[in-house]
């Protein structure tokens, strides 16, 4: 297998915002083409076709507390866990709140209900930023 470079990094980036653009329109339909080869060769790997080099490995196992009343229960009887301690280690989905906030709510619209579930959240909320994230002008 051919493991030389298609292409060179350069030591310098060219000055040119123009030059930039076309780099960065370049490394997009890299990694669009990236993605495509990586799905057709997982799939060619799903239907037992060999690829040189390569083989699928068995995905993550996730687990997930289906019933969290009842764990909490047994932390509590079993080790003295208090709801406090308990609340600490666990997060609320936030969909699914605005989702329930919706149906017991006040009754409201739905934009109505989303602020004023802004609003409770609001003192027990804190927001954080994550890194920018590169975005294509429009038009462009």
């Amino acid at each position: 297998m051919n493991t030389q470079a298609l292409v060179t990094v350069p030591e310098q980036w060219p000055e040119s915002a123009e030059e930039m653009g076309r780099l960065m329109q370049a490394a997009e339909q890299a990694e669009s083409l990236c993605k495509m080869i990586r799905q057709a060769v997982k799939d060619r790997l799903d239907s037992d076709r060999p690829v040189d080099g390569w083989t699928l490995r068995r995905g993550n196992i996730r687990k997930e507390i289906t019933d969290i009343q009842g764990l909490f229960r047994e932390l509590q009887q079993a080790h003295s866990i208090t709801s406090d301690e308990f609340l600490k280690c666990c997060t609320v989905n936030q969909t699914k709140l605005s989702s329930l906030f919706q149906f017991k709510g006040p009754q409201g619209s739905l934009i109505d209900n989303k602020q004023a579930l802004k609003t409770v959240c609001k003192p027990y909320t804190t927001e954080k930023i994550g890194s920018s994230v590169l975005k294509k002008k429009e038009g462009q």
